[in-house]
């Protein structure tokens, strides 16, 4: 019996030595056997994690009232923009783009609409067969028209809205509009920017939503 003992117990001893972990002291370097350009991409890793987010620019929202002399329209849905009127003042066309670049932003009028044409007409109380000066000419003195403010073309034959004057003189470089008690619609045509004309100015207004 004590020969089998002594023969059972090597055997344990060598299995319990064979699952015991190996000393720490004994593994090998583990970073010693990882590539450098891994680190690195590691280390850039948990550098992100750890580093907040920058906060995201914002654009303020500010209002803009409309300048001295410039009003809103009665009717707001036709346009939301500023106007002036010259009222009686009369300047030929480069005078009063002129005078409506003075203010930063504005512009000679370009209508879009005729509910916007009607607005403005209301909230000045302009009189009809009144003519009054666009942004729009011809720079190329060949009824090419462009408005002034973004060079969007204009064609007489092809109006946003109302009807072309047929009194318009062939070769005039600027254009204007009025309201025709004939017609009853609006007017436009194309005169001598040299011409003495009434004028509006149109200042676009920021809103915050």
């Amino acid at each position: 019996m004590m020969a089998i003992g002594m023969l059972i117990m090597p055997n344990s001893v060598t299995s319990r030595a064979s699952v015991e972990p190996i000393p720490i002291a004994a593994r090998l370097d583990v970073r010693t056997t990882v590539p450098a350009t891994v680190q690195s991409f590691l280390a850039t890793q948990a550098a992100a994690q750890t580093t907040a987010p920058a906060p995201a620019q914002t654009t303020p929202c500010i209002p803009t009232i409309c300048p001295a002399d410039y009003l809103l329209l009665a009717d707001q849905t036709a346009s939301p923009n500023c106007y002036f009127y010259s009222g009686n003042t009369q300047k030929i066309w480069s005078d009063a783009l002129k005078v409506c670049t003075l203010t930063p932003g504005a512009y000679l009028w370009r209508p879009n609409t005729r509910a916007e044409a009607d607005a403005v007409k209301t909230t000045f109380a302009i009189g009809n067969d009144v003519h009054i000066w666009t942004g729009a000419n011809s720079p190329t003195h060949d009824e090419n028209f462009v408005f002034a403010v973004d060079n969007a073309a204009l064609s007489l034959l092809d109006l946003p809205f109302g009807i072309l004057d047929s009194s318009g003189d062939i070769g005039d470089d600027c254009v204007d509009i009025e309201f025709d008690t004939g017609d009853l619609d609006w007017e436009w045509e194309n005169d001598d920017c040299d011409d003495d004309e009434r004028y509006i100015c149109e200042l676009p207004r920021k809103t915050c939503p």
